[in-house]
């Protein structure tokens, strides 16, 4: 009997010893995985099935509790630890290795499609006697994401005075109008976005109205000159179509912005999502600051600065539709799921 408790005694112990180096190993892979440097379980991706982080009850780097200086996938471990090893500017590199900044910044794979496009080239004359400087503020990469974002859609539409913008019309384009804006089909294209989608516009010089080249289709030529105009104004719509194949127009507004800037970000984001068969935009009455005209004493104003505004302060909103024998220019830039981003 006695030989029999002393061998169940030492299974005993054998049994917890085998629980304490379990555990041991355990914590030694929780510990490993604060460095964890495969690419499919980084950042978000960190807790997913087969990585790590698996197993703890969230989907996304947690706040810890006064996290020590080992704790490097806490999400708030470069708050407590500025200068600890992985912090780049707040950025905690451990959990976010691809972001700006981080060493591993530029390598990350993008798991989003990539629809190119670039502004086109403003190679037409201007009738300004001032030019203001531009003024948009560059596209950043966001800051949460595990790979490398494409730069942002960028396209260009140019068209003659009391035309408006509609892929779907059928209208003639030039080279002038960038490649992805010209149909349906490619601009459902250049504004795709699944959970993200933001757009901004930006306002380029008027051709100048005497060129003998036309720059824009359906231009008349032979008229007299107009110095260009400072801002501009349009009526925005955007067309979406759902999954069940319905198409809807939603209006966005009126929109008005000065030559050379930016406009705030449009947050499209909720349209990507309640249209998923896709988007495009509508451009319509598009009007100039032209119809103000110098009285007595404000010759040097208009001289000097044209209907450019606020540097000549008596040009107000003024407006009138562009004339057929000019041609008006908006840059359109696009942030979506991939890409970088702005504000």
């Amino acid at each position: 009997m006695k030989v029999l408790m002393k061998r169940i005694t030492i299974s005993m112990l054998l049994t917890l010893v085998s629980l304490i180096l379990m555990g041991c190993t355990q914590e030694s892979t929780k510990i490993k995985s604060s460095v964890n440097t495969d690419p499919l379980c980084i950042g978000a991706n960190y807790y997913n099935p087969g990585c790590p982080g698996y197993g703890n009850g969230t989907t996304t780097p947690g706040t810890c509790t006064n996290p020590t200086i080992n704790d490097k996938t806490c999400a708030n471990y470069c708050t407590v630890h500025p200068t600890g090893t992985g912090c780049v500017n707040g950025m905690n590199c451990n959990i976010y290795p691809y972001a700006a900044g981080c060493p591993a910044s530029g390598s990350g794979t993008n798991p989003y499609p990539r629809y190119g496009s670039t502004y086109v080239d403003k190679n037409w004359s201007v009738h300004y006697p001032f030019v203001p400087s531009l003024n948009c503020a560059t596209a950043t990469a966001p800051t949460n994401i595990s790979y490398t974002p494409y730069e942002t859609r960028q396209g260009s539409i140019t068209l003659a005075g009391k035309n408006s913008y509609d892929p779907a019309s059928g209208q003639a384009y030039f080279d002038t109008t960038s490649e992805l804006l010209q149909s349906v089909d490619n601009a459902r294209n250049f504004f795709w976005g699944d959970s993200t989608l933001k757009v901004r516009f930006k306002a380029n010089l008027q051709p100048e109205s005497a060129n003998t080249t036309t720059v824009c289709p359906g231009r008349k030529t032979g008229v007299s000159s107009m110095k260009g105009y400072g801002r501009i104004k349009f009526d925005l719509y955007l067309v979406g179509k759902r999954g069940n194949g319905t198409v809807s127009t939603v209006a966005l507004g009126t929109k008005t912005i000065d030559i050379n800037k930016c406009t705030p970000a449009i947050n499209l984001s909720t349209y990507a999502e309640e249209f998923p068969n896709g988007i495009y935009l509508k451009i319509s009455n598009v009007q100039g600051n032209q119809g103000w005209s110098p009285g007595i004493g404000y010759e040097a104003y208009y001289d000097n600065y044209g209907f450019i505004y606020p540097q000549n302060p008596y040009v107000q909103n003024t407006w009138k539709a562009i004339r057929d024998a000019e041609c008006w220019s908006l840059d359109i830039e696009v942030a979506a799921d991939g890409t970088k981003t702005f504000n």
